[in-house]
């Protein structure tokens, strides 16, 4: 869809990409994980519970889950100059989970 967009605004000067987010921690989620944790064996601190977390449900290389300011950080970058040549992307921010492009 960012492709087919991205070339129906060929000429235009606005560009088309998509920010795909991995597990983004927000209130709800690390509430959940917290409330599930000793279910499933997770102890320790925050960190610790996050880690297991992560590994478990969405193993990734950050061990943990996003931030929504990582997502926003990249929609920044989308909408900013510096990324006026970029356009019919998808910009996975997901700390690695998935392994390749499909």
């Amino acid at each position: 869809m960012a492709v087919s967009l991205a070339r129906e605004l060929k000429g235009t000067g606005v560009t088309s990409n998509v920010v795909s987010p991995g597990a983004i921690l927000v209130d709800s989620v690390r509430e959940l994980v917290s409330a599930i944790a000793p279910d499933h064996g997770w102890t320790g601190d925050w960190p610790d519970i996050e880690a297991d977390a992560a590994r478990e449900w969405i193993p990734n290389d950050a061990d943990r889950f996003g931030r929504p300011e990582e997502i926003a950080s990249a929609v920044a970058y989308l909408a900013s100059e510096q990324a006026a040549y970029i356009s019919g992307a998808t910009l996975r921010v997901d700390g690695g989970h998935i392994r390749g492009a499909f």
